[in-house]
């Protein structure tokens, strides 16, 4: 998908994570620039460059590495939703709560 169609979809996103190939710029930038876009889960064990660090940091958008393929982060992240398990606003607002007061981003990416 090119860059153009990819904001084109990321526009009609609501709170939406993007899975996207670490090795993926271009398409991590492009989903940074759509306001829909609140979470980057980058696949393939990439480390993002310093430009989308620095971009998703000035959005305050979060990016998660991941060392699976893109193809089984989809479907892990899919069974979770299916599972029910985070279908109340309330199990993902607390989920993020945990998150955020209990995981050091920072050392996680190792800046």
């Amino acid at each position: 998908m090119g860059s153009k169609s990819a904001l084109e979809q990321f526009r009609r996103t609501r709170d939406g994570a993007v899975i996207t190939g670490g090795d993926r710029s271009d398409a991590q930038t492009t989903a940074l620039e759509a306001s829909g876009v609140s979470c980057l889960v980058l696949t393939g064990g990439y480390r993002p460059s310093q430009a989308v660090l620095g971009k998703a940091a000035s959005r305050d958008v979060p990016v998660l590495l991941v060392r699976t393929d893109t193809r089984s982060t989809v479907d892990k992240v899919e069974d979770v939703i299916r599972s029910g398990r985070t279908q109340r606003r309330e199990s993902v607002e607390r989920m993020a709560d945990l998150l955020r007061d209990n995981v050091d981003v920072d050392r996680l990416l190792g800046l």
